[in-house]
């Protein structure tokens, strides 16, 4: 018999509580084990003063991140800037500069050998 069954009287607003009410003692008792302060303080920044994130700053694999930043600096770039700049493999900058191409996120002009890539700026048609 699964746990919903068996509690099938009780509300789903009281599940949610209890569940909620789980989950923060788990957190406490994780935060307390890494010496860490309370968990419930946390301080936030107003929304005025946070700076913009950067398009690098937005993709979670660490090479990817390299390569935005590498583009941000530059403006555009080959395959082969990015092997010599960063030290990657062909395979790994064809490997990745295909994902971020996917996920919209840099550009490319020309074709083969003189293809450079550049960050996307002109989201109006997404």
């Amino acid at each position: 018999m699964d746990w919903l069954t068996k509690h099938a009287e009780i509300p789903d607003r009281e599940r949610i509580r209890r569940i909620a009410e789980i989950l923060a003692v788990g957190i406490e008792r994780y935060a307390r084990q890494k010496g860490a302060a309370s968990p419930a303080v946390v301080e936030w920044e107003k929304p005025s003063t946070a700076k913009p994130l950067s398009v690098a700053q937005l993709v979670t694999d660490a090479t990817e991140r390299r390569m935005l930043a590498y583009l941000e600096r530059t403006g555009a770039a080959t395959p082969r800037d990015f092997q010599r700049a960063l030290g990657l493999s062909p395979m790994t900058v064809t490997r990745r500069l295909a994902r971020l191409r996917s996920a919209g996120l840099v550009a490319v002009e020309g074709q083969t050998r003189s293809a450079r890539y550049r960050i996307r700026t002109d989201f109006a048609g997404n």
